[in-house]
């Protein structure tokens, strides 16, 4: 096993991602709202003050876009005060694809941001080199105009 295999658990990558949820405990008799950190095809992180203790089972309604996800889960890390980390042991084949179309479009979407940070530095120190370019330019011409350039002798008429 590499370093990386054993520093990362995960099987799916997880997206920061923040959709509602629903959380219900077999103890609870009304749900509990929040909202992931991050989210992927077999599970989530959810914030939250008071977590759940570890191998506390879930049942969780994600809302993404405009479908309700039912899914089965069991709490797998508690962070005090943070949130848990939360493994999906149970969803429909129809869920399970919609939360995969949604994350695939998700990944797209942080992916083209990230590129449009990275060319919008390039974009402005290229508009900045051009209005320096015209700045220069227009002081050149300015000078020209008051005579400031030329530094032969002086005539009397």
């Amino acid at each position: 096993m590499s370093s990386n295999d054993s520093t990362n658990r995960r099987d799916h990558t997880r997206v920061k991602v923040s959709v509602p949820v629903e959380i219900k405990t077999e103890d609870s008799t009304s749900p509990i709202r929040g909202a992931t950190a991050d989210l992927s095809l077999t599970g989530c992180y959810i914030e939250t003050i008071f977590p759940f203790p570890v191998g506390t089972h879930l049942d969780l309604q994600l809302s993404i876009e405009n479908v309700v996800l039912l899914v089965a889960a069991t709490v797998v890390t508690r962070d005090p005060q943070v949130g848990n980390g939360i493994r999906f042991s149970r969803m429909l084949t129809e869920d399970r694809k919609a939360l995969e179309a949604f994350l695939e479009a998700a990944q797209k979407e942080k992916e083209q941001a990230q590129e449009q940070a990275q060319e919008q530095p390039q974009e402005k120190a290229q508009d900045q080199d051009q209005e320096n370019a015209q700045d220069e330019a227009q002081n050149q011409g300015q000078k020209a105009g008051s005579g400031e350039l030329s530094k032969g002798p002086a005539t009397l008429a």
